[in-house]
């Protein structure tokens, strides 16, 4: 049987966690905080992770002496829920660093002599891209909401996902009542064999085509329509279907 570790081995192992721990910082880029019982700042490793403040503004300090009060009390409610559920509490926030606005997340964890970890995220450039995101889908709701034209979108089932004002003016069923549909209901049945979406193997190839669709009155219009192959597309995720009612035309 081995001998047991010797006490005189551990300074080698700590030194080997701690190189692990900052190597381990070095990838994921994130900042490790310990809290004390009184929510004190008393350590920290931040790896490639950049401080929003130097280290000697915030050691040695308690949260309400270094963040705003709304933040300071995020922050203190989160570290006290963690210590009291014993879960893992997180939170999102944002602040001014220099010049520039940075959008964080925080987790806070408890320990057992009664203080918390906190390991802090940069997610700007993520926020930055939900925002540029959100900022195009309500420019293109704003553009569609406006539009004449029929404008409907289909998953690859053919199931109604979306459909505009312009196809409610156009047809007269609602989006209450066409969304979550199958779209062929809708089509002349002599002429859904001609409804097919572009090959898949051809990511955003347009098919140009005329075909009936009923009324909600009973009747037939006749729309010219190109229907766009956008499945590929994580923000479109679907068939694209652009018409005009060209009935009084033909």
């Amino acid at each position: 049987m081995s001998e047991p570790t010797s006490q005189g081995a551990q300074p080698e192992w700590t030194d080997v966690l701690e190189t692990a721990v900052e190597q381990l910082l070095d990838v994921l880029q994130v900042g490790l905080f310990v809290l004390d019982a009184e929510d004190r700042f008393v350590a920290y490793r931040a790896g490639r992770f950049e401080l929003a403040v130097p280290p000697d503004t915030f050691l040695g300090r308690r949260i309400s002496e270094v963040f705003p009060p709304v933040l300071a009390d995020r922050f203190v409610g989160a570290a006290r829920e963690a210590r009291s559920r014993r879960i893992e509490v997180r939170i999102a926030y944002a602040m001014d660093v220099g010049a520039s606005h940075r959008s964080y997340e925080a987790s806070f964890v408890a320990t057992r002599d009664g203080g918390a970890v906190v390991e802090v995220r940069d997610v700007s450039e993520r926020a930055r891209d939900e925002e540029a995101k959100n900022a195009r889908e309500r420019v293109f709701r704003a553009l569609i909401e406006r539009a004449t034209d029929v404008l409907y979108v289909l998953d690859r089932d053919f199931v109604v996902r979306f459909w505009s004002p312009g196809a409610t003016a156009a047809l007269g069923w609602g989006a209450d009542e066409a969304v979550g549909r199958q779209g062929l209901e809708y089509v002349h049945p002599d002429d859904t064999a001609r409804m097919q979406p572009p090959p898949p193997q051809t990511p955003g190839a347009v098919l140009e085509l005329e075909y009936r669709v009923r009324h909600k009155d009973g009747s037939y219009r006749l729309l010219s329509a190109r229907v766009r192959d956008m499945l590929g597309d994580p923000d479109v995720a679907g068939i694209i279907v652009n018409a005009r009612d060209v009935t009084e035309q033909r």
